[in-house]
């Protein structure tokens, strides 16, 4: 088949979705098919609205010839008006990779109701959803209130990556005396709770943790300020390293001293960085929103919070600093958990089949 692929920026970008996207290009490329991309420039949320006006994408898509089109939902705003003309020109369905709902995000109530209505929207122009998770797919099915769209769930798979450490090496660092490593790894934004985990800590001795945080600043520059601010005025700062974005090697370092991942997200679809952790053996603490809980099971190979809850998680952190046995326990049963969970080749596998028969339907349709 010839696959387009519509994204915003560059496909390399270091955030969960874009490895998804990434990846699914790179194993549909490895079972023969063609997969043209379009990008789409970063800007605003208003500006990306205008893109619906535009002739540049559809001149693009008229001369292609494809099979399918691809959409990350990431797009909903440029798109929502948009693809009603791209339908036009395409000889094949539009499949909207879905890996988490603007509109699932706190915000605002009116500018929440506008997000709601975009999206959408923006639901009722696509002809199938392929979801990252299960709760990404019910997310969608509570807001279009509509006949259910063709969809298919698949998975981020757990190979991007191997870090090559056993389960005694896992036993050993977990029952290391001294503080608690804590490992906090994601954008630097409001919904991904890194807020919640400082105040959390904030009420802890400082001699039983240290936390390291990884993630680009640039996404909210006005929040990074703040968080700077907030850990000063709770003299918490000598027990914080940010490490900003870092290169492979120095997060497979930071990875392998670490005892739990950290990441009390408001929302997640998925939340690949907790998979990630469990290849590690390292424990993951993630918010019950979202489709975090279809990896972790709570308390057996890490935990789920309620967004926002510091005294909560504040509990848990402490437990796991004064019980090093459970912790260990958990950090073998989350990496246990990571070796049954499928690979990108079988999650691409349930794509491929699921486009096919999508191409399929179209055609018998016209």
């Amino acid at each position: 088949m010839h696959i387009g692929l519509l994204i915003y920026g560059d496909l390399n970008i270091r955030t969960g979705g874009f490895l998804y996207d990434r990846k699914l290009v790179e194993e549909l490329g490895n079972r023969g098919h063609e997969v043209s991309i379009f990008s789409l420039p970063w800007r605003s949320y208003t500006a990306q609205l205008f893109d619906n006006l535009g002739k540049h994408l559809l001149d693009w898509l008229s001369k292609q010839k494809l099979d399918v089109l691809l959409q990350d939902e990431l797009l909903h705003p440029s798109l929502f008006y948009l693809n009603s003309r791209a339908q036009r020109v395409l000889a094949g369905p539009i499949i909207s990779i879905v890996h988490h709902l603007r509109s699932s995000e706190s915000a605002p109530f009116a500018l929440k109701t506008i997000y709601a209505w975009i999206e959408r929207a923006y639901f009722q122009s696509v002809n199938g959803l392929c979801c990252n998770s299960k709760s990404t797919l019910r997310s969608v099915h509570d807001l279009i209130r509509k006949p259910i769209l063709p969809s298919v769930v698949a998975y981020p798979g757990r190979d991007h990556f191997n870090p090559g450490i056993s389960s005694a090496q896992v036993k050993v660092r977990l029952h290391s005396a001294g503080p608690l490593r804590l490992f906090f790894l994601g954008s630097i934004i409001p919904r991904k709770g890194l807020a919640t985990l400082i105040d959390a800590l904030a009420g802890i001795d400082q001699n039983l943790w240290r936390l390291d945080i990884v993630g680009d600043t640039s996404f909210d520059p006005h929040y990074h300020t703040s968080l700077r601010h907030r850990i000063r005025g709770l003299a918490v700062q000598d027990n914080i390293t940010w490490h900003g974005a870092v290169d492979d090697q120095q997060l497979r370092l930071l990875w392998e001293r670490a005892h739990m991942l950290v990441v009390p997200s408001e929302y997640e679809g998925f939340g690949i960085v907790y998979l990630e952790a469990m290849a590690h053996g390292v424990v993951p603490i993630a918010s019950k929103e979202g489709g975090a809980s279809e990896l972790i099971d709570h308390g057996v190979n890490g935990y789920l919070v309620e967004p926002g809850d510091v005294a909560g998680l504040r509990a848990i952190i402490q437990q796991l600093h004064d019980d090093r046995s459970q912790l260990s326990a958990l950090g073998l049963a989350a990496q246990d958990r990571y070796a049954k969970h499928p690979t990108w080749s079988e999650s691409t596998s349930i794509i491929e089949s699921f486009l096919v028969e999508s191409v399929s339907t179209y055609r018998r349709a016209e």
